[in-house]
């Protein structure tokens, strides 16, 4: 009876988030219980609470966005600006400055930021819904003690950091396959070669060499023994403890002296670049510092930076204005700590070197290139640029019979790129979402 009831219960949760996610929007007029303070925005205030309230359907129903189960503006909101015009949430979110403005302000009626939560950028993610009993899967959503980089794949990567999380039931239930609860490998999992070739964990079980080779290695991120349990003879239970134990996982190399990080930024050579003038500058932050190491701060106590900036000109007319110069920066990362990485066109509208008198450089992006220990990670990174949208927008001055350039609010001018090392010096860089 227990049984019927707790799956009765699975299946109404899941139809209300199938509508929700149709009709993706929370209702402000909702209080969970009749209880004027519970509203979907004091749900969503607290991470606890919020875990806790979104398992009632009623709230799930309600609070779609507040649950994670999806993200989006209210299509009818209109905000009114300081200087009394009425924009959209679309409008708040094409610009960061704009967001710092607006998005923790009460305007027509609300909360800006309830009414925009993808443009202000609150999104919540899904439920931590432990893994379905007999289902050898993690639980992508989970944090361990919610730390945003303690993810299950994190645990299981290293023996000793497995054995004290392990110990935890919150932890076994939440990440069965990292506490080695379950074993079978990842049928979904797929991983690139030495030679760009595409394999599953089959292929690595062929061949001890391949065991060898390729269990201890990342793969987008992921440790590819935790996809690949089986094939890399992962299989004995392991015995959660606080004091060290025997594993049976791979024999990790010894944590390195120093990881050496090495990013920089350049442009295609002169030879390959369009007509015209581009400019793009690098920082590097720490994640949580506002402690930022850039062409403005080149020397600080923990980074360098080397170069003017990621520049390139190109005139057919005028050679002595071609030019192509890079950027970069060095720092010794330390294990599990984050830095931030930070492209940013540089908006030039003066003489010499005028982005409005060439029709195509608004095409150019520099390319920025990590290297950890002189070992270079396989992505690269650069700013998204489209054909059909200008760096520069003109207004004709009639009066003076010239055009005067301003940024153009919908160039895509940063990209932001999140770096994390390990011991080993084994570095992960991901492009962050706007």
């Amino acid at each position: 009876m227990v049984k019927c009831t707790l799956l009765l219960a699975i299946a109404s949760l899941l139809a209300f988030a199938i509508e929700a996610q149709e009709n993706c929007i929370n209702d402000y007029t909702f209080r969970q219980f009749g209880t004027q303070k519970r509203s979907c925005s004091w749900i969503r205030f607290d991470e606890t609470r919020r875990q806790k309230n979104c398992l009632d359907i009623d709230v799930m129903k309600n609070c779609p966005q507040t649950c994670g189960e999806c993200c989006e503006n209210d299509v009818n909101y209109k905000l009114t600006t300081d200087t009394g015009h009425i924009k959209t949430c679309e409008w708040v979110g094409n610009k960061l400055k704009r967001k710092k403005k607006y998005c923790n302000t009460f305007n027509s009626k609300m909360n800006v930021k309830n009414a925009c939560p993808l443009a202000c950028g609150i999104c919540k993610a899904p439920l931590n819904r432990p893994p379905q009993p007999g289902v050898c899967a993690n639980n992508e959503y989970f944090r361990h003690k919610g730390k945003s980089l303690k993810s299950c794949e994190w645990i299981g990567r290293l023996p000793q950091r497995r054995n004290n999380a392990c110990a935890a039931q919150e932890v076994r239930t939440n990440c069965p396959r990292s506490c080695r609860t379950c074993c079978e490998d990842d049928k979904t999992f797929i991983f690139t070669t030495d030679n760009n070739r595409e394999k599953t964990c089959g292929w690595i079980a062929d061949d001890p060499t391949r065991q060898k080779k390729y269990c201890d290695t990342l793969s987008n991120g992921v440790l590819i023994a935790n996809k690949c349990l089986e094939s890399c003879g992962l299989c004995s239970p392991l015995t959660p403890t606080l004091s060290p134990q025997p594993s049976t996982s791979p024999v990790l190399p010894p944590p390195v002296d120093e990881c050496r990080v090495n990013a920089t930024l350049s442009f295609p050579s002169i030879e390959e670049a369009v007509n015209g003038y581009h400019n793009d500058e690098l920082s590097v932050s720490k994640q949580g510092s506002d402690e930022e190491c850039s062409i403005k701060n080149q020397k600080r106590s923990w980074c360098s930076h080397d170069g003017i900036d990621g520049l390139i000109h190109k005139d057919p007319y005028y050679e002595d204005r071609t030019l192509s110069q890079s950027e970069s920066v060095q720092f010794l990362a330390k294990p599990e700590e984050s830095y931030l990485f930070k492209i940013e066109h540089h908006f030039t509208t003066s003489e010499p070197f005028h982005e409005a008198y060439y029709d195509k450089d608004h095409m150019m992006a520099g390319v920025l290139e990590i290297s950890a220990n002189e070992k270079a990670l396989a992505e690269k990174f650069s700013r998204d640029v489209y054909d059909d949208v200008d760096s520069l927008l003109g207004t004709y001055i009639s009066e003076t019979n010239k055009y005067y350039y301003n940024p153009n609010p919908k160039y895509d001018a940063e990209v932001n790129i999140a770096l994390t090392c390990d011991a080993q010096c084994r570095c992960v860089a991901n492009r962050l979402e706007d």
